[in-house]
């Protein structure tokens, strides 16, 4: 499988909206170790300093310049279509005639793929940012989009497994400390 830049399957977008003191908008946060963007909180826009902010659509792709190196990173849910963003959460449209969305999110939540946006960040070590020109630089395996497919259904179907077992597990555990506990009833209390 050919690798290729993000640069080919990501084109940056900078909608910008100048924040009404009386509107309310929604910010966006974007979660750490790939869980995604979500709602921050719903603000006035005399709650914002910077009044010129950056808009988020459902289904673009956005990343945190500082906590990129940690994962954070995703695609735009529907409830936060629209949303507020400041410049240091880059948002991209991303070319589904090249490569799917859910293909994208599998690629960026490898291990791969976080170390190499740890490398590509600069700045000191509490401020370190990763800037969209390196972002885009990355190289990222891009098979067809058949094969895209197949790698999402392995994928799905590997995270209903582990699903499964962590409710298996934490059957498992709840029965265990009930067992605990009834025997510390008995011995200590002659009860069960």
């Amino acid at each position: 499988v050919e690798s290729h830049p993000l640069s080919e399957v990501l084109q940056q977008v900078k909608n910008t909206t100048n924040l009404n003191d009386d509107d309310s908008y929604k910010q966006v946060t974007v979660q750490m170790n790939n869980r995604g963007p979500i709602l921050r909180k719903e603000v006035k826009g005399r709650e914002v300093k910077t009044k010129r902010q950056f808009i988020a659509n459902e289904g673009q792709f956005i990343y945190s310049r500082i906590d990129a190196r940690n994962g954070a990173m995703g695609i735009v849910p529907e409830d936060l279509d629209g949303a507020i963003v400041t410049g240091d959460f880059p948002v991209f449209e991303i070319d589904e005639d090249i490569i799917l969305p859910e293909y994208l999110n599998v690629v960026v939540s490898t291990r791969g793929f976080i170390f190499e946006c740890e490398r590509k960040s600069q700045g000191t070590t509490n401020r370190k940012r990763l800037k969209e020109k390196q972002f885009l630089s990355i190289n990222i395996p891009l098979p067809k989009k058949e094969e895209q497919i197949k790698v999402i259904k392995v994928v799905d179907d590997l995270s209903s497994t582990i699903n499964l077992l962590k409710a298996k597990h934490q059957i498992i555990e709840n029965s265990l400390n009930e067992l605990i506990q009834s025997l510390l009833n008995k011995a200590f209390n002659g009860v069960e």
